[in-house]
């Protein structure tokens, strides 16, 4: 008897039925899930492949957005302020510069205005933050208390106001809260280089509950002829004045 003749045939048909049960068994797979019912598809298809589908697709989003908010036109800042030594509520400041945009008649989708606060003037790196802002030419404003503001005269920061002021705005404002001064190391006289603004709509919409507070003081920077004219914008609404527009600059 030839018995390793016939181990070897036995071998040679396991490997052909394995092969055919592995063919009958893909076949099958496939076939069962054609005489799934609709529902039965639909839990198939929530079992295998739901998760890997909402990985794909929250990931897709992630990156479509990141990419949405690197390429989209961000508004151009028309008119900026900062305060230091801000005796005010910061919510309330924030709340203020919200609206601030609307009632300066922008365009929201094309342009914007903001007041900047947290800033301390015993706080170098704050005074860094605010002299880059001055020599990148984008802030336009500065508040503050009468100390650092006469700081910013002498330093020859702020724009000399004396013929420049516009009428509406100097009918208003009383002679004592005009601030003047001397650039230091320049033979230009004395000008009015800055305005106390305790006691206008804005001190009194960003301290609702009255509370006794220092006074503050307002100095504008000539970032151009432009962003001036803008400063005296905001400065109408800060007054509660109305505002010239585009067509009255």
């Amino acid at each position: 008897m030839n018995i390793e003749n016939k181990k070897t045939a036995l071998d040679d048909d396991a490997a052909i039925y394995q092969r055919v049960e592995e063919a009958s068994s893909s076949k099958t797979e496939r076939e069962k899930f054609r005489e799934l019912s609709f529902k039965g598809k639909v839990r198939y298809f929530m079992d295998y492949y739901a998760l890997k589908v909402a990985l794909v697709l929250f990931f897709g989003g992630l990156i479509i957005y990141g990419l949405y908010t690197m390429l989209k036109p961000k508004p151009t800042t028309m008119v900026q302020a900062a305060i230091i030594d801000s005796p005010w509520i910061a919510s309330e400041i924030e709340a203020y510069s919200e609206k601030l945009p609307e009632a300066l008649g922008l365009d929201p989708k094309k342009e914007t205005a903001a007041i900047l606060t947290g800033y301390l003037s015993e706080n170098t790196n704050d005074g860094a933050a605010i002299a880059t802002f001055v020599f990148a030419g984008n802030l336009d404003i500065i508040i503050s208390p009468l100390k650092q503001t006469n700081q910013y005269i002498e330093n020859g920061v702020f724009y000399a106001l004396d013929d420049t002021l516009p009428e509406d705005l100097r009918s208003v404002i009383p002679e004592a809260d005009f601030v003047r001064g001397t650039i230091r190391d320049h033979d230009q006289g004395e000008h009015i280089y800055a305005i106390r603004i305790t006691d206008t709509a804005f001190a009194k919409a960003v301290n609702p509950n009255g509370y006794p507070i220092g006074d503050m003081y307002l100095g504008i920077h000539p970032c151009s002829e432009e962003r001036v004219a803008e400063a005296f914008e905001m400065l109408r609404v800060m007054y509660g004045l109305p505002i010239q527009g585009k067509s009255g600059k």
